[in-house]
This record gives C-alpha cells, sequence and structure tokens, in this order.
C-alpha cells in the first residue's frame, strides 16, 4: 500500500472518529468543527505548496511530459496556453451601460420587494412590471480559526 493510500485512510479514519465521538456525546459538535477545520486548513496549506510546485516547474513538466507523448504511467498531461482577459472599465459607453443595468436592476428588484409586501409596482403608463425570478444561495458557516503560530 503507498504512503499517500495509507494517509489517506488515516484521514478518513479520523473524521469517522471524530464523527462518531460527537454522535456518542464524548465530544461537541462545535470543538469537532474546529478540530475538523483546522485538520482542513492544514490539508489546504499542503495543496498550495503542491500548486506552486506545480506552476514553478511547468515548463520542465511539460518538456519532460512531450518525451512520453504526454502519457506517463497511465496518467494523460495536457498543456493549455492562459487566455485573454479584457478589461473594459474607464470606457465610457460601457461604464454608462453598466449604470444603467444597475439602475434597471434596482427597480425590478424594488418590484419584487414591494410585491412580497402585497404592493403593485407599475410603470409610469400604468403597466405592472414584469418580476424577477429569485434564487436563494445555500446558508453557510463561517467559522474563523485563530492565526497559526
Amino acid at each position: 500500500m503507498s504512503a499517500n493510500s495509507e494517509l489517506h485512510i488515516q484521514l478518513q479514519d479520523y473524521l469517522v472518529y471524530t464523527e462518531q465521538r460527537v454522535d456518542d456525546g464524548e465530544m461537541t459538535y462545535l470543538d469537532a468543527v474546529i478540530a475538523m477545520r483546522e485538520e482542513k486548513e492544514f490539508y489546504e496549506s499542503q495543496l498550495d505548496i503542491i500548486k506552486g510546485w506545480e506552476e514553478n516547474s511547468k515548463d520542465e513538466i511539460e518538456q519532460e511530459a512531450a518525451q512520453y507523448q504526454n502519457e506517463y504511467k497511465g496518467v494523460k498531461f495536457e498543456f493549455r496556453s492562459g487566455g485573454k482577459t479584457f478589461n473594459f472599465k474607464g470606457i465610457k459607453e460601457i461604464d454608462e451601460a453598466k449604470n444603467n443595468l444597475k439602475e434597471l436592476e434596482s427597480k425590478y428588484q424594488a418590484a419584487w420587494e414591494n410585491k412580497q409586501k402585497g404592493l403593485m409596482s407599475v410603470t409610469e403608463d400604468g403597466e405592472e412590471l414584469q418580476l424577477p425570478e429569485v434564487s436563494y444561495r445555500k446558508s453557510s458557516m463561517i467559522v474563523k480559526l485563530p492565526k497559526s503560530k
């Protein structure tokens, strides 16, 4: 069994053990969240190290992969160039269009809010404003761990 497999099993065992301790009343939910978030923070920091190394070694990895026709030990490698991004800030026509859009969105959002209060929103001509569709994001929990030393 590889070292990676053993680490995965250990982490899974730890998570299941932590959940079981909560279920058995041996650990509070808050203590479990703190413990799991600390584990998560550790693994995310390790992932950042891996990503940094890959970014710094990208050229060498690409050259070596090319020697194997971009397939090595059953793993396929693909390399893509970065894409273009346009920044339209400061273009008067686009800034004006964005401001107009914001005003329209606010108007229709207010119409939706009014409808929730039993009020009707109408245009100057007396036509009822069309209401936007509303979707809801899932609730979330924010946990701020103290900075590690």
